[in-house]
């Protein structure tokens, strides 16, 4: 836990996970600050990294979970690289490089957004239409006549040969637009730890294919539960 400053002259920091109990300061001078993370749990602290003597790269390697964090005009690195939540608008005046994650399942949200960093990241604004149309499935990547279907990932493994496809949430969605996936496509998906589920289209059943012992199950409890047969035929898996 700390509460204030944790300082060094000149001299390199490293520290394992932090979790702040009031506001909290780290700056090392030349030297590099490397903290595993930081929270500042059900608090509503402020995470200042670096001050105008800083030179020194810092770096949070994992989740920076704070309500508030702030920076100092010098030229200094800073790298958020693990993800995390930060409750208010933030701005970076550290004007070295700034290095937000390091992979595609990092996802770092600045609730309250970004107030200055245009000049450092680079990048342009994006249009908020954008978002309405990702969110809606309209956007000319999601939209089309074929079927488009949600490959659902865990987002700390590999995309396999799924990588070069439009994805979201941080890696865990991918989409694929087609008719019907490829018996190989279901089959790659399950070894990866996901699967596929159809959001617009006919073609084929919607949702992954089951092992023969899982179906078998499926099919009993469904004759159990409808023995009719009237609750959507053939809308999860082909009847027997």
């Amino acid at each position: 836990s700390v509460a204030g400053m944790v300082a060094t002259t000149n001299t390199a920091m490293s520290l394992g996970a932090v979790t702040l109990t009031a506001n909290g300061t780290f700056r090392s001078g030349s030297g590099t600050t490397t903290l595993a993370s930081v929270t500042d749990g059900a608090g509503n602290f402020t995470l200042t990294l670096g001050d105008t003597s800083q030179t020194g790269l810092v770096t949070v390697s994992g989740a920076a979970t704070v309500h508030a964090l702030a920076t100092d005009s010098s030229a200094y690195g800073l790298s958020l690289l693990g993800g995390g939540t930060v409750d208010t608008s933030t701005t970076f005046l550290n004007t070295g490089a700034l290095t937000l994650g390091d992979g595609s399942p990092d996802t770092l949200t600045f609730t309250a957004g970004v107030a200055a960093t245009a000049d450092l990241v680079g990048g342009e604004e994006a249009d908020p239409g954008d978002w309405t149309a990702i969110r809606d499935l309209t956007h000319p990547v999601l939209s089309g006549g074929e079927g488009l279907w949600r490959i659902a990932l865990p987002r700390t493994g590999s995309a396999g040969d799924f990588e070069a496809l439009p994805w979201d949430q941080a890696g865990g969605v991918r989409w694929l637009r087609a008719a019907s996936p490829s018996t190989g496509e279901h089959e790659a998906a399950a070894a990866l730890g996901g699967h596929i589920q159809r959001i617009r289209g006919t073609a084929g059943p919607a949702f992954q294919p089951l092992p023969a012992p899982l179906l078998a199950l499926h099919r009993r409890l469904k004759a159990a539960l409808d023995p009719e047969g009237i609750l959507n035929p053939g809308r999860m898996y082909a009847e027997a």
